[in-house]
C-alpha cells in the first residue's frame, strides 16, 4: 500500500553525510529539519477513500509513528539525564509537549528502564509495541528480572500482537505465576508495597 513506506521517513539518518550536516547546522536546526521532513511526508498520507482493510492498515501505521515518537522522547530524556542528573526531565516533557504530569512521569520511568531492556526498547523504536506495552514489560522486569522478560520470546511476541489492556492482564497473570513458583506471594508483595507507600506519604 502507498502509505506503508511513509514510516521509513522517521528512520534516523546515518552515514557520513548525515553526520556532517548535523555537525555543521547544529543539533536544533538538524532536528527541526528532520521533523519538518517527517511531518511533510505524513501529511501526504491518504486518509480518505480507503477500503476497510486500507483504513485499518493506515491506522496501524499511524500507531507505529506514535510508538516511534514515544521511543524518541524516551531516548532524548534518558540522554539528557546523563548530561545533567539534576534535570527534571518529566517537567521538561510536560512543558514542551503539553502532556499531563502523570503521562510525563510515565515516559521518564519507561525511559529509565529501557536501558536494561534492549529488546523491549528496539520493539518500541520499531513501532511494534506501544509505550503501554513497554511500561508493562518494564514493570514485569522489576518483579521477575529483566533477563526473564527479554529472554521470553513468547511474552515479547504476545506484546506485539495483543492490545495493551489484554496484554496487561496476561502479563500480570504470568508474573504472578512465576512469583508463586519462586515462593514469593504476590498478595503479600502488594501489601508491603501499599504499606511502604502509606509510610512514605505520612513522612512527607
Amino acid at each position: 500500500m502507498w502509505n506503508e513506506h511513509l514510516f521509513d521517513t522517521l528512520e534516523p539518518r546515518t552515514g557520513e553525510a548525515a553526520g556532517h550536516n548535523a555537525h555543521n547546522i547544529g543539533a536544533i536546526d538538524h532536528n527541526s529539519r528532520c521533523v519538518e521532513e517527517a511531518l511533510g511526508a505524513l501529511t501526504r498520507m491518504r486518509m480518505s477513500g480507503l477500503s476497510n482493510s486500507e483504513a485499518a492498515e493506515t491506522i496501524r501505521l499511524i500507531g507505529k509513528v506514535r510508538a516511534r515518537a514515544d521511543s524518541m522522547t524516551c531516548t532524548t530524556a534518558a540522554n539528557a539525564k546523563t548530561v545533567d542528573p539534576n534535570l527534571d526531565t518529566a517537567e521538561v516533557i510536560r512543558q514542551q509537549t503539553g502532556v499531563s504530569g502523570r503521562d510525563a512521569k510515565q515516559l521518564v520511568r519507561v525511559a529509565e528502564r529501557l536501558n536494561d531492556l534492549p529488546e523491549v526498547a528496539d520493539r518500541l523504536a520499531d513501532g511494534d509495541i506501544t509505550l503501554d506495552h513497554a511500561r508493562l514489560l518494564a514493570d514485569a522486569a522489576d518483579k521477575i528480572g529483566g533477563g526473564a522478560v527479554v529472554g521470553d520470546q513468547g511474552l515479547l511476541s504476545l506484546a506485539e500482537h495483543t492490545p495493551a489492556d489484554s496484554f496487561g492482564r496476561r502479563v500480570r497473570g504470568e508474573v504472578n505465576r512465576r512469583l508463586i513458583e519462586t515462593g514469593d506471594d504476590p498478595l503479600q508483595r502488594q501489601r508491603k508495597q501499599r504499606e511502604a507507600k502509606l509510610w512514605t506519604e505520612k513522612e512527607t
